[in-house]
């Protein structure tokens, strides 16, 4: 009776990993890594060569531009994937 309900619960767990989808990071663990390397760099690059009154502001408006991007793109992403 006791590996009946492992058995059980192993499958239920299994399904739910199935079903579950990251509606913020839908795409693969790599790949989500690279964007958000990539938009950190751009950021480093951004603040680097701005001026030195201005590295605060410019840090703040990038990196706000970049999530905003960053979640249009996941708008439309999901957005082609729903099955609607």
């Amino acid at each position: 009776m006791c590996n009946l309900i492992r058995v059980y619960v192993v499958m239920k767990m299994e399904e739910y990993r199935e079903d579950k989808q990251n509606k913020w990071f839908p795409l693969s663990k790599g790949f989500n890594r690279l964007l958000i390397s990539l938009a950190g760099i751009l950021v480093f690059i951004s603040v680097i060569f701005s001026d030195e009154d201005d590295r605060i502001s410019v840090f703040f408006i990038v990196t706000f531009f970049l999530l905003v991007l960053y979640i249009i793109c996941v708008w439309v992403y999901n957005g082609f994937i729903d099955k609607d």
